[in-house]
């Protein structure tokens, strides 16, 4: 059970909060008042339609979006781990104060991208205190990599973009395609798979066809 949480008055000045529709703001203080002690939670949007919107006749493809939304304009971060989907909110212990706080049992995400102490993984996974003392520097961090960074992207990430911008873009098939492709776009390594929907969207009039080939290629 959640506990008590605190809504600070400077969320309703905040320019990224304005970037939310109202619906996704709801969404957002829903997350904080289900969110545990490391202000982590379940983003499974079944789920979150039944805890936040028990008597409402809400789609779940709203809940989607209004997810959606969040993690592309907040420090919120939805990630999955065993086929089952969480979100962090990565700047909780600034405005929470948890007295006597209980350990997570919902895994902490983790971003692989990049090791700023330059310390091999390996190192890292053998050794406890350096996983700690990593765990701590990425607590304090103001802001993680956002969902729409992370490759490979969740389906349910591609999907509620896909909504989002009603492009009639077949996600699963994206995923397929670049999945086949080692998620190269050309010769590169993709660096943000919401620009390559944008692309596949305006290369194919928003089908859900693949990318055109030319020159022994993909446009993509």
């Amino acid at each position: 059970m959640a506990r008590r949480r605190m809504i600070d008055p400077n969320f309703w000045q905040s320019e990224d909060i304005s970037r939310l529709s109202p619906f996704a703001r709801l969404l957002f203080i829903g997350m904080i008042s289900n969110a545990d002690d490391e202000g982590r939670g379940r983003a499974n949007t079944n789920y979150l339609k039944s805890i936040i919107f028990p008597y409402d006749d809400i789609r779940v493809a709203e809940v989607d979006k209004a997810l959606s939304e969040i993690s592309h304009n907040t420090s919120v971060v939805v990630y999955d781990v065993a086929h089952s989907k969480y979100y962090a909110f990565t700047n909780w212990t600034k405005w929470q104060r948890v007295d006597k706080p209980q350990i997570s049992i919902i895994p902490p995400f983790e971003d692989h991208s990049e090791n700023d102490s330059g310390i091999s993984p390996e190192l890292i996974e053998n050794d406890s205190s350096l996983k700690e003392e990593k765990r701590r520097e990425e607590n304090i961090k103001d802001e993680l990599t956002p969902s729409r960074k992370k490759i490979p992207p969740a389906l349910e990430d591609v999907q509620a973009y896909c909504v989002e911008r009603n492009n009639g873009v077949d996600a699963q098939r994206f995923i397929d395609f670049y999945e086949s492709k080692g998620w190269l776009v050309g010769k590169a390594k993709m660096k943000d798979w919401r620009a390559s929907v944008r692309t596949w969207e305006s290369k194919n009039g928003g089908g859900s066809s693949e990318p055109k080939k030319i020159d022994g290629g993909f446009e993509l």
